[in-house]
């Protein structure tokens, strides 16, 4: 039952504050969690002002809470030395906290206002408690599992909630048992239909728990031979995520905006979700669309909630990122919203620019990349692009395109903009038009590209010279000259298919092809010869219409002959010569004699 109970004069002047209709109204509020009984609503001011106020949450910043209770809406203060709980009164942060949950405050109330100093908060709506739960693995994961699950209680299976799906997070230290284990295994001998019985900490609200053990088992009809059991303790640690909400923005009040510049990582790549909340507004909070989604690996760009701002002023947004092994990171950003007139003035003064890039030859029947468009707004305020085949642009009916449209980041004057993939089904040209808006989302530009289907056509294959090369010296090959009329050249790789003995190792034998001309240099490789003899490279080509060509040269390696080794030769030349000229003067002398 809801109840007020003012001890004083001094709590009789803060009620003065508030009508008899609010009291009313103040007695109803949306609830988190049913689980076990909800504390009601309730007011109490004792002497000197200190007391106490619960009510449901209407209100979030990192200072100030609002709660809506007895008397209508009360301001909490909240400081660094606030305590926060949740219900069981374990630690918690107004980052758990959301609109709608139910909370106490403890602390002094204000003389002049309907305002309390925070001492203590707890939030009866989140609760973290000890739990066992006995049920069957129905998905396995990275350092996690899900299973349907009942929950023990004293000893006894009692189905409190209905069978439930209970997502268990394996960290460092929970003691993992496989029934039957003979040696000591890591937690990849969890296996979907095992059952299990795990306990540990429970958050209901998101049905996850934190084990402290978890005993599992096959039965014998269900047991999989081919994994033997295995004790483990689980050796999976995990870093919490890093939320980034962005830049803020200058938005038009009743213009649909989408928060953009959003981004978030994790050091264990186990990003899993994120979820978006507005946490202040100028009145009533607009509603969020499209605030939660999912994220994968390591870093992903986050796609920023959309609202219409109601009212001239500030909206806090704040951004929770959420990684596979349940641990969170939040950020939060402002948006100003100004009257449709401000906004032209500092926003929309100089429309965006497209730039859909140079047309390309492509192959028939192959999927195609359109790549080398851009974007320019010098106020940095891009929002969006959007690519579709002009009118009358394809040879036939248009093939579809994929990834024809998307956002593009803020804060900067230039981008490159994604470009769409398509499959040309026919011969001839094919074309696109980029159409780019800014923020405000009313100044656009377009542009447009030819992409020309054509047969594909052969590459072709110019070696460069062969060299003699030396023995023990690392050689570098003088590489070839490539061409391709599609420009659609892919890859190239050096292979020697020929030598006296076993071949060296090759290096930088392998590679990508630009494909900006018909013709192009394709570098050579670099090996050390280690046989006199010859040794014969292969050049393979491959284009995106899977073509493909070879080419092969031949280099010669001979024993390299020393400096010392010439000057000694060219010694006993000179010397030899000198013998023959002073023999060849002694004969003329005996002539002459």
């Amino acid at each position: 039952m809801n109840k007020i109970k003012i001890t004083s004069i001094f709590g009789l002047g803060a009620i003065a504050m508030i009508s008899l209709s609010s009291l009313v109204l103040a007695e109803s509020g949306a609830l988190r969690d049913t689980d076990g009984p909800t504390p009601p609503h309730k007011l109490e001011i004792g002497p000197g002002g200190n007391g106490t106020i619960r009510g449901d949450l209407t209100e979030i910043s990192s200072t100030t809470l609002k709660i809506s209770s007895w008397g209508g809406v009360w301001m909490v203060n909240v400081t660094p030395n606030t305590k926060i709980l949740r219900r069981f009164d374990g630690k918690a942060s107004v980052d758990e906290m959301a609109v709608g949950d139910r909370i106490g405050v403890s602390g002094t109330f204000s003389r002049t206002s309907t305002a309390i100093n925070a001492a203590y908060v707890k939030d009866w709506s989140i609760q973290r408690r000890f739990a066992t739960f006995r049920g069957i693995v129905t998905s396995v994961g990275v350092g996690e599992f899900t299973m349907t699950a009942r929950q023990k209680v004293d000893g006894e299976n009692r189905d409190l909630f209905g069978t439930t799906t209970i997502r268990v997070l394996i960290v460092p230290e929970t003691k993992l048992i496989i029934k039957g284990a003979t040696s000591t295994g890591t937690t990849t001998s969890i296996q979907t239909g095992m059952r299990a019985d795990v306990r540990g900490i429970w958050n209901r609200l998101q049905s996850v728990l934190t084990a402290d053990k978890i005993v599992a088992r096959f039965s014998e009809e269900e047991k999989d031979t081919s994994v033997p059991p295995t004790t483990a303790t689980s050796t999976t640690t995990s870093t919490p995520p890093t939320a980034n909400a962005g830049p803020s923005h200058t938005i038009t009040i009743s213009q649909p905006h989408r928060h953009q510049g959003v981004t978030a990582s994790d050091v264990d790549g186990n990003l899993k979700s994120y979820n978006w909340s507005l946490v202040s507004c100028p009145a009533t909070c607009p509603s969020l669309d499209e605030s939660t989604g999912d994220i994968s690996g390591g870093s992903a760009n986050v796609q920023g909630a959309k609202f219409t701002p109601n009212q001239l002023g500030n909206y806090t947004l704040r951004l929770t990122v959420v990684d596979k092994t349940n641990l969170r990171a939040s950020s939060t950003v402002i948006e100003t919203a100004v009257s449709p007139t401000t906004a032209t003035s500092t926003t929309t003064s100089t429309p965006p620019t497209a730039n859909a890039g140079g047309g390309h030859q492509i192959p028939l029947n192959k999927k195609h990349t359109h790549t080398g468009a851009t974007a320019t707004d010098p106020n940095g305020d891009l929002a969006s692009y959007r690519w579709k085949f002009a009118s009358g642009g394809c040879p036939s009916l248009c093939p579809s395109l994929d990834g024809a449209e998307g956002s593009l980041p803020q804060g900067s004057t230039t981008v490159s903009v994604p470009g769409p993939s398509f499959n040309p089904l026919n011969l001839g040209n094919y074309k696109l038009e980029l159409i780019v808006k800014d923020r405000v989302g009313v100044e656009k530009a377009t542009s447009t590209v030819v992409d020309i289907a054509v047969n594909n056509q052969p590459v072709i294959i110019t070696m460069g010279q062969s060299h003699t090369l030396v023995k023990g010296n690392a050689h570098t090959h003088v590489g070839a000259q490539v061409s391709d009329l599609d420009q659609n050249l892919t890859t190239y790789k050096w292979k020697l298919i020929t030598c006296p003995e076993d071949c060296p190792l090759l290096a930088n034998g392998e590679g990508n092809l630009s494909n900006s001309s018909s013709t192009v240099s394709v570098s050579g490789p670099t090996f050390t010869p280690n046989k006199n003899g010859t040794y014969e490279l292969r050049l393979k080509i491959e284009d995106a219409g899977g073509l493909s060509a070879s080419s092969t040269i031949s280099e010669v390696a001979t024993t390299s002959v020393s400096a010392t080794d010439q000057s000694r030769s060219l010694a006993n030349v000179l010397e030899a010569l000198q013998l023959q000229v002073s023999n060849l003067l002694r004969r003329i002398a005996d002539l002459e004699l």
